[in-house]
């Protein structure tokens, strides 16, 4: 994975990865997503990494529309130092904060 390589021995304080088909209730989204997203790291020393910490759900569209909704306030809140990326389809009030990387299957 790319962020284990740039944040290296930070990646556990940097990184939160969820597969929403395990972690998909609002519970999930305040007790690991919110927790993690209020937590505050040390900057960098490198100045050559973006300073900001990173969470990653995967099969997001597998998450409960109260979960969704809890998101999107935790990512109002959060995206000044926050980075979400979503691997999925997701509600629109969620598109709507998000830019769209669209990618076609690898051959």
């Amino acid at each position: 994975m790319l962020v284990r390589e740039l944040y290296g021995t930070e990646y556990h304080k940097r990184v939160l990865v969820l597969n929403a088909s395990d972690d998909r209730g609002i519970q999930a989204m305040r007790n690991k997503v919110k927790s993690f997203a209020q937590k505050i790291v040390t900057k960098l020393e490198s100045k050559s990494l973006a300073d900001f910490q990173i969470i990653i759900l995967d099969e997001a569209n597998l998450l409960t529309n109260g979960a969704q909704s809890a998101l999107g306030r935790i990512i109002e809140d959060n995206s000044s130092q926050k980075r979400f990326y979503f691997i999925c389809k997701i509600i629109d009030s969620i598109v709507s904060r998000c830019a769209k990387y669209r990618f076609k299957c690898l051959k």
